[in-house]
């Protein structure tokens, strides 16, 4: 909860166990994960398209909100590096 509360607002807590006990928050495609191993925050978006076509972007940093941070800024990286490509080839006008 804590963590949810310190991302704001439409942070959700998840917990689990698996080989002891986990926990992250979700937003939408968003999930932030705590590696007890590593000490630092990890972000993950996953999009899943209806095609089954999956975008995913893998982040980590030593706090959560730097991790959500690098995951949008990587985002925003690929999408335009996509569009680039997309003029590039004519698919777009």
């Amino acid at each position: 909860m804590q963590l949810a509360q310190r991302m704001g607002q439409g942070w959700e807590p998840d917990v689990w166990e698996n080989l002891g006990w986990h926990y992250a928050v979700v937003n939408g495609p968003f999930k932030i994960t705590f590696d007890e191993r590593s000490q630092r925050y990890e972000a993950e978006y996953t999009l899943e398209a209806n095609d089954g076509f999956v975008f995913q972007v893998f982040t980590d940093a030593d706090l959560p909100e730097d991790a959500f941070g690098f995951a949008v800024q990587e985002i925003r990286t690929r999408l335009v590096r996509i569009e680039q490509s997309l003029r590039e080839v004519g698919g777009e006008q």
